[in-house]
C-alpha cells in the first residue's frame, strides 16, 4: 500500500479530506485544532428541546451514561468516538466544529 492509499482510506484520509477541504487561511497544523465540545453540546440539547426528548434519550441514542450529557453540559470533553457519533444523529459535518485556541487562531 502506498502513501496514496493510506491517505484514502481510514482515519488519516478523513484528516487528510478535512485540511484539503479547508481553506488556505485557516489551515494550521492538523494538531492545533480542537474540538468545540461546548457548541457541539449546545447544538445536541438544542436539537433535544427541539424533538422534545430528555437528556437520557439522547444519551441512548449515543450510546453514552446520562450522567455523560451532564458532564459535557458543565463543559466536559467529548471521545472522538461519541463526537463522531452526535455529529451523525445530529446530520451535521464535524468539521463545523474544528476549532484554533484563540492565541492561534488570532496568529493564522
Amino acid at each position: 500500500m502506498d502513501g496514496k492509499d493510506l491517505l484514502s482510506n481510514g482515519v488519516a484520509g478523513a484528516y487528510y479530506e478535512i485540511i484539503r477541504s479547508m481553506p488556505a487561511r485557516k489551515r494550521a497544523p492538523l494538531a492545533s485544532y480542537r474540538l468545540d465540545s461546548a457548541a457541539l453540546f449546545a447544538a445536541l440539547d438544542a436539537e433535544r428541546l427541539r424533538c422534545n426528548m430528555t437528556l437520557e434519550a439522547v444519551a441512548a441514542e449515543l450510546d453514552v451514561h446520562h450522567s455523560t450529557m451532564a458532564v459535557w453540559r458543565h463543559g466536559g470533553g467529548m471521545r472522538a468516538d461519541v463526537a463522531l457519533r452526535a455529529a451523525l444523529w445530529l446530520e451535521i459535518d464535524l468539521r463545523d466544529f474544528a476549532v484554533l485556541p484563540a492565541a492561534q487562531g488570532a496568529a493564522a
